[in-house]
């Protein structure tokens, strides 16, 4: 029989017209020094334009076991070989006389924290060898379903080579591991946190894609307080653990897990165990610093920063968005330097409405993208750079965040 998955799937599944995005080429390794030599730059943003034309742009540029071993300690040091293997031999047939005295999976009674519905879930699940249970949802878990299940369709052509600034998380990408051998532990926390419009969801689903992980995104909009939230909670673990692996977004984490939200974070933690198989949790943030510690440090066990971008990135980024006009643009490289520190501090969000209103002026003239255009969209679009919010996650990246090296 077909199982709910199959059925959201298929109703989800309709083609979805993918948005129009920059292809550009991976840049691996730049140098700081390549940013030193072309770009000289303070992190304050500088002042928006006030006239068109070059002289205005350049204008504008400038504004802005102890008890035991002491009873015995000779006896420990100078135990002979053969009296070591029956020690061990002793160990071994305790923990096989423990372990045959316990009842079957199935018979044991469930942890005291699983809900009703969980437990009967679990029961549930098919053995590996059988083709999955068709099962009826409940109502939490059609909410989950149709309002938090991402269709694949939405991030199939995501790729991290693509996202300017997401090198960390390509370093994360290639030590995370699904499937866990011997000793090593999964990882099953990850936190993105800087400023808005840096990527940080973005690049999720394009680790997700990589991974063809399934995509459960929720808010605090999603799980509300009181038993409504937490049975919800329960509902999208519960649903993760029957397709795997699962990615669990958790947009705006510093709202949704703050510290203030005592019992949705408590419940949160018990259903979010360490160490989980086949299961990643990405919190979203730009302020982590608000986050629960129970989850903060005890859950997210690798926390990235994604900074605004710097001037290399922004430099790729826009000359890869104006590449898609048809007409060649009249830009040389002076008004690139001018536009690249007229531009400091922006996120990659703001750098793509800035490319689009130039765009839309010179498509207005019927002319290619020109320097006047862009003094026009630096006077037309704000920045959207907040000093207390970078120099914050600055100092908590400082302190807490991953190191890839």
């Amino acid at each position: 029989m077909a199982s709910i998955w199959d059925d959201v799937v298929a109703e989800k599944a309709a083609p979805v017209e993918p948005a129009a995005s920059a292809q550009g080429k991976r840049h691996k390794q730049d140098t700081a020094a390549d940013d030193a030599d072309l770009f000289a730059m303070d992190w304050a943003p500088d002042g928006a334009m006030q006239h068109k034309g070059k002289k205005a742009l350049g204008k504008a540029v400038g504004k802005g076991g102890k008890a035991k071993a002491e009873a015995a300690p000779e006896e420990a040091e100078f135990m002979e070989d053969e009296d070591l293997s029956q020690l061990f031999q002793s160990a071994v047939e305790r923990k096989q006389k423990t372990i045959k005295q316990k009842p079957p999976i199935g018979i044991r009674d469930e942890p005291s924290w699983l809900t009703d519905a969980e437990a009967g879930l679990r029961k549930k699940m098919p053995d590996e060898d059988e083709q999955p249970m068709d099962s009826t949802p409940s109502e939490a878990e059609e909410y989950i379903l149709a309002h938090c299940f991402m269709n694949p369709e939405t991030y199939k052509d995501s790729c991290l080579a693509n996202i300017k600034g997401s090198e960390a998380v390509q370093s994360f990408a290639a030590d995370f591991a699904v499937d866990i051998i011997g000793a090593v532990k999964a990882v099953s926390g990850l936190l993105l946190f800087g400023p808005s419009g840096t990527g940080k969801t973005a690049s999720v689903l394009a680790l997700a894609n990589e991974f063809e992980a399934a995509v459960f995104q929720i808010t605090a909009a999603d799980l509300p307080n009181g038993a409504k939230g937490c049975a919800r909670i329960d509902a999208v673990f519960s649903l993760a653990a029957r397709k795997q692996p699962t990615f669990i977004i958790v947009d705006e984490a510093d709202t949704l897990l703050a510290a203030t939200a005592g019992q949705r974070v408590g419940h949160f933690a018990a259903r979010w165990q360490r160490f989980q198989e086949g299961l990643l949790v990405v919190g979203t943030t730009n302020a982590p610093w608000k986050i629960a510690p129970k989850l903060l440090h005890g859950r997210f066990e690798r926390k990235i920063h994604m900074p605004t971008p710097p001037p290399r990135h922004r430099l790729a980024l826009m000359q890869e968005l104006v590449s898609l006009e048809e007409s060649e643009p009249t830009l040389d490289d002076d008004d690139w330097i001018q536009i690249i520190k007229a531009t400091n501090g922006r996120s990659a969000v703001n750098l793509q409405r800035l490319v689009s209103t130039a765009a839309a002026n010179a498509q207005g003239v019927g002319l290619p993208i020109s320097h006047e255009d862009f003094a026009f969209a630096l006077d037309r679009e704000p920045p959207d750079y907040d000093e207390v919010v970078v120099k914050e996650n600055f100092k908590f990246d400082k302190k807490f965040g991953w190191r890839c090296t």
